[in-house]
């Protein structure tokens, strides 16, 4: 863009969503942001729609309780079999496989359940990570993310991302040098 950040304006949508307004759109970037306790993801894709979700994997969350506000009707006997620390990883997988969907679709949480089809919570090949939900009728590919050992994490394209890059700060002040504390 050639223009110091101050300069780029960001609008938001009825919904909430973040975006590029007029003139800077015609550059085709999307990005999506999200934190949880000390960690921030921030997705950035070119020329295509984009949700991310991270979560501080939170053992006190009674996941059997809070298990039918992610799961399908399908997936809650399945689930009901496993550990707790498997219950509590699935739990929060699935929590950030739909709030990634959702934001990507730029609704949000506001949205009926009967408006969001997610995949299959448990699958045979769950070290894949990379899965297909409708939200709204429009197909979404949800890929998990491997951030820190104690988040989960999921972005949300509208087609399967060609590429996925982390880039860690950790102890950074975003420009690359160590930051002061």
């Amino acid at each position: 863009m050639g223009l110091p950040p101050q300069a780029i304006n960001i609008a938001q949508s009825s919904h909430g969503k973040l975006y590029l307004p007029a003139p800077w759109d015609r550059t085709k970037l999307r990005f999506n942001v999200s934190h949880s306790g000390d960690v921030m993801v921030f997705a950035i894709a070119c020329d295509y729609d984009i949700g991310v979700d991270v979560e501080r994997i939170d053992v006190s969350v009674n996941v059997e309780a809070a298990a039918p506000l992610v799961l399908q009707t399908r997936d809650l006997t399945l689930f009901r079999g496993f550990s707790l620390e498997q219950k509590t990883a699935i739990f929060f997988a699935c929590w950030t496989r739909l709030e990634a969907a959702v934001k990507a679709d730029g609704h949000g949480l506001l949205l009926e359940s009967a408006d969001i089809d997610m995949p299959p919570a448990m699958t045979e090949n769950e070290s894949c990570g990379i899965r297909d939900c409708l939200v709204s009728g429009k197909r979404w590919v949800l890929t998990d993310l491997r951030v820190h050992p104690d988040y989960a994490a999921a972005l949300a394209t509208d087609r399967y991302p060609r590429m996925i890059r982390y880039i860690g700060l950790e102890g950074r002040d975003g420009q690359g040098r160590s930051a002061r504390r």
